[in-house]
């Protein structure tokens, strides 16, 4: 083996990118396999072409004598074994290529789950952005007509909300901190509207809210929702929220009259 010629190695390495570059992905995966085996076949009689070529070395002597079993065992110990480089050359790059193609596919799952992720971040707050400024402004108008002074309050914290969901609504993730900030303000906008004498909120954040992000708007929905369907104006009305801040991870808990 260390006396074949380069041009056989080289022949090797061109067989080993090109199954795994060219064969493999535009015949064989492209259901045109009797053409990847034809060019399977085509090769290895090119690799062999080239070892009779390079390889067929003067025949053996013994005593003066030509030998035809020695040639003959020569011969063929000199072609099977650089054969079964192509052999193993050609094994390889197709491992190499699935190794690859696996590794493509997980990262394209990934992806897909990250886009899908998205989406339903992007449905969710789709959903929560009209509802959430309809009631709002609806609260603010009804504060406006009584000339309550809770009015301009409700304007400054409902800006303080706008701005913090132009800023930053279409960012994959945000500061925690920016997102607990928000929840503040939505609750004080629900304490002006709300009767004290029916509803008893309690409403708590426990740990530390610093370098820690969190995806916009995820918990809006629960707390808007802990609200809009745990409110009456004729039974007491309590509504608990709570969120809990760990190292690795955020637990949020939510009761009304509902559930």
């Amino acid at each position: 083996i260390s006396q074949t010629p380069v041009i056989i190695f080289s022949f090797l390495i061109l067989l080993f990118y090109g199954n795994a570059y060219f064969l493999l992905p535009e015949l064989f995966f492209k259901q045109k396999k009797a053409r990847y085996f034809l060019a399977f076949l085509l090769l290895a009689i090119a690799f062999y072409l080239l070892l009779i070529i390079f390889n067929v070395k003067k025949p053996a002597i013994i005593s003066g004598v030509e030998d035809p079993l020695a040639r003959a065992s020569t011969y063929k110990l000199r072609q099977i074994r650089p054969f079964l480089l192509f052999i193993i050359s050609w094994v390889i790059s197709s491992i190499f290529h699935y190794a690859a193609r696996l590794r493509k596919v997980e990262n394209k799952l990934i992806e897909n789950e990250k886009e899908k992720i998205k989406a339903e971040l992007a449905f969710l707050n789709a959903q929560i952005n009209p509802h959430f400024l309809f009631n709002t402004l609806n609260n603010i108008y009804s504060l406006s007509i009584s000339n309550s002074p809770k009015a301009s309050a409700s304007i400054l914290g409902l800006s303080k909300i706008l701005r913090y969901i132009t800023s930053e609504i279409h960012n994959e993730m945000v500061p925690l901190e920016k997102e607990l900030t928000c929840i503040e303000e939505f609750i004080k906008l629900q304490k002006l509207r709300l009767s004290t004498d029916t509803v008893r909120l309690k409403f708590e954040i426990n740990g530390s809210r610093l370098n820690k992000k969190i995806a916009p708007l995820l918990l809006m929905t629960f707390i808007e929702n802990a609200f809009k369907y745990g409110v009456s104006n004729e039974r007491a009305s309590p509504i608990d929220i709570s969120i809990d801040i760990h190292d690795d991870r955020l637990e949020f808990y939510s009761k009304n009259l509902m559930h």
